[in-house]
């Protein structure tokens, strides 16, 4: 005698030849979750009681056949039996009689909408108990049941990018005949279970738009269950039409139909009067795709109607599109995306917006609402009124987070219901489900949808992400996950630590436009600590304060990092000549004769400009159009403000003076804060020493008319002659 594998379902006892049924495992353990082999016997979900922690032990005893014991709820074996519709007459002692073997034949995954495999489908012949075949759930592990396991349809990732694409798409019933129309070039898919299993939630988003044909098997319970299933379908596709086999005999399905050589055109309408099929051109058959969704056509350039391009944050974020918000981690992205949100919703930053406070989506999802991101509200000073926390509600006690490929569509709703003009995704990478971002595609397919919405609506989607640990010459080369993101999105702003800087700011660029101007400033930010008051009391939090303008960009401070020695050695050369230079010129020249000189130097554009932030030379803008000085630091006071004079002033938000008063409590490097923006209004050093004081605090010194300085500064002394 020997004994098969008495692991798995279908393990068996031979006995000179002759199969003798098992009960145990032919009849008991195959109807239970979880099953694990322990010594002589199992342990399994006890199926009487609610049991998450396997609490059942079965055994096979010697005065009866199975020995059944609930570790936890001591459930009688007759309930336990009874919970999987078997009773104990069933568990009998084994009878010796010859039949086949059960095989698992066929194995079918079930994969989410980014691919990540959630757990797979067996299908054994013969099946248990006589069965002509029966069906077995597994984890990815190979372990039996999927009780806590998320459920989704066979072949999701097809269906999603064929209802993207227009294609038409197929309900069946099991996978074999899904596998079956795959062959043939259609796309299809079922649920797991059979007709006797709820279809998976929220599984209608997933056909919205859709032409859908559902083939009924020809018994009660397969019309029953396609007639359940198109009423869900219908309020969301596009054309429904429900059919059934050209075959009579009962429990006929498509695979019957098209063994017997039929053809797809060839199905019947579920009824003669057809009061299924919603699509009154399909009810009498579907010998045709349905109308085409995708012909190549052409429109003659003089239809087009012209657009203004406008922006939220002028010249830097662009309404009607999806732009990148990204950066190591740690120097201020959330806290960046939180002022951006806060002024939106008062109305403050400078753009299309600007006087008129607007809804705000904001999707958090690496930082928790009530200990951080609501108090990092409050401290920027956000509307309470006019931000949304953004999420998926999968019941009324459980919540989810946004997948991009199911719930677009809601999100629109949303996006129309609350009247939002800012949408952020903090992190963006969040929405994307388990996705596989190295696959070829992935990101283009989730991403691209979400563009298009944002130019639907005519609104700003920020998705923050995050730069890889490594180093690029190229800042979008360096977004985490995929190099499609830098190729799909049309604006992106790169956050930077400058580690140069003495007073720990950074500085954010614009690193990628195929719309505003391409040689707009880098904006220098901090995040300073500040105080909340809570229910429970102060708590410290970080809030993102603006700067002003830098010469300085995001390429600048990364390239720096990696500089080698005979780098800085030319950066410390071109530092000493850079200030000697501006001391033969009075203290002050233009940007453009710095360059040139420099170049005749042998200095390159982004020597000089780290030249620049090491001696500390500050920068001022006048005219129109603007042209830039720079002035050396023994040329600078606190009093040389030039005022009536745009140079100084930040495009793009409404910036005022710092105030310098904070909680004076610390704030760790990750916290991130967001505030109204304070900006002094005057010369912007490129390292803006902290306390740079407004005309005011200097007790109203009076500026030339001739230079735009301070009258008593060295710099008003150098270019006008008079004793400062």
């Amino acid at each position: 005698m020997r004994t098969p594998g008495l692991g798995h379902p279908g393990a068996h006892v031979w006995l000179g030849g002759a199969l003798m049924s098992d009960p145990l495992h032919d009849k008991l353990l195959p109807l239970l979750e979880q099953v694990r082999r322990v010594g002589k016997g199992y342990t399994a979900l006890c199926p009487a009681h609610e049991d998450h922690d396997p609490s059942l032990s079965i055994e096979p005893g010697r005065d009866q056949p199975i020995l059944l014991k609930c570790q936890s709820q001591q459930c009688p074996a007759e309930d336990i039996v009874a919970a999987v519709g078997l009773t104990m007459a069933d568990l009998c002692a084994p009878r010796e009689e010859t039949k086949q073997r059960p095989a698992a034949v066929a194995e079918y995954p079930y994969h989410d909408e980014s691919g990540v495999l959630l757990y797979k489908v067996k299908r054994w012949e013969p099946g248990w108990e006589g069965k002509s075949k029966s069906f077995a759930q597994y984890r990815p592990d190979g372990t039996r049941g999927i009780q806590g396991i998320r459920r989704v349809l066979y072949r999701l990732p097809d269906l999603l990018a064929a209802v993207q694409a227009g294609r038409r798409v197929w309900v069946v019933e099991g996978e074999k005949d899904v596998d079956r129309l795959v062959r043939m070039g259609e796309v299809a898919t079922c649920n797991s279970g059979g007709t006797g299993s709820p279809w998976p939630q929220p599984f209608a988003e997933w056909f919205r738009g859709a032409d859908v044909v559902i083939v009924a098997d020809n018994d009660d319970a397969g019309v029953k269950h396609a007639e359940r299933t198109a009423e869900l379908l219908g309020p969301v596709t596009k054309s429904l039409v429900v059919m059934r086999p050209a075959v009579d005999h009962p429990k006929a399905d498509i695979s019957d139909h098209l063994n017997a050589g039929h053809a797809l055109d060839e199905l019947r309408p579920l009824n003669a009067s057809g009061e299924v099929a919603r699509d009154a051109k399909q009810a009498d058959g579907v010998a045709e795709e349905p109308t085409p969704t995708r012909r190549v056509k052409s429109q003659p350039l003089r239809q087009i109607k012209r657009r203004r391009r406008k922006y939220l944050w002028d010249q830097r974020l662009p309404l009607g599109e999806l732009t990148l918000w990204v950066g190591h981690a740690g120097i201020g992205k959330s806290q960046g995306a939180v002022w951006l949100a806060a002024q939106v919703s008062r109305g403050q930053l400078d753009g299309e917006l600007k006087g008129s406070p607007a809804p705000v989506l904001y999707l958090g999802t690496e930082d928790s609402w009530e200990y951080t991101l609501a108090p990092r509200f409050d401290a920027a000073d956000a509307d309470p009124d006019m931000v949304y926390r953004l999420y998926v509600e999968t019941s009324p006690e459980h919540e989810d987070v946004v997948t991009l490929a199911v719930d677009l569509e809601t999100l629109r709703e949303e996006i129309v219901t609350t009247g939002a003009r800012l949408v952020v995704l903090d992190a963006l990478l969040s929405t994307f489900g388990g996705a596989k971002l190295t696959e070829q595609g992935v990101v283009r397919r989730n991403l691209e949808p979400l563009a298009r919405l944002a130019q639907e609506l005519g609104i700003a989607i920020v998705g923050v992400a995050h730069f890889r640990k490594s180093s690029d010459s190229n800042p979008l080369h360096m977004i985490s996950g995929s190099s499609e993101f830098g190729q799909v999105v049309r604006s992106a702003i790169g956050f930077a630590e400058d580690r140069e800087s003495e007073d720990g700011s950074c500085i954010l660029s614009l690193i990628k436009t195929n719309i505003a101007a391409r040689n707009l400033p880098s904006l220098r930010y901090r995040v300073e600590p500040y105080s909340v008051q809570t229910s429970e009391g102060p708590s410290d939090v970080g809030r993102f304060v603006l700067l002003g303008e830098t010469d300085q960009s995001i390429n600048d401070v990364l390239n720096r990092e990696h500089t080698s020695a005979e780098e800085r050695s030319e950066v410390e050369e071109a530092t000493e000549w850079l200030k000697e230079f501006l001391l033969e010129k009075r203290g002050e020249v233009a940007r453009s004769e710095v360059m040139k000189q420099a170049k005749k130097e042998g200095f390159s554009e982004a020597t000089v400009k780290r030249a620049k932030a090491k001696a500390k030379v500050a920068h001022k803008s006048l005219g129109f159009p603007k042209t830039s000085f720079w002035i050396h630091p023994e040329f600078v006071t606190d009093g040389d403000i030039p005022v009536g004079s745009r140079g100084g002033e930040l495009t793009g938000g409404e910036l005022t003076e710092p105030t310098g008063t904070t909680s004076g409590n610390t704030v760790d490097d990750s916290q991130s804060a967001q505030g109204r923006v304070r900006e002094p209004t005057g010369v912007a050093s490129d390292d803006h020493p902290k306390g740079a004081a407004t005309q005011g605090e200097l007790g109203g010194a009076q500026t030339c008319s001739g230079c735009g300085w301070s009258q008593n500064s060295h710099a008003h002394a150098a270019n006008c002659g008079d004793a400062a």
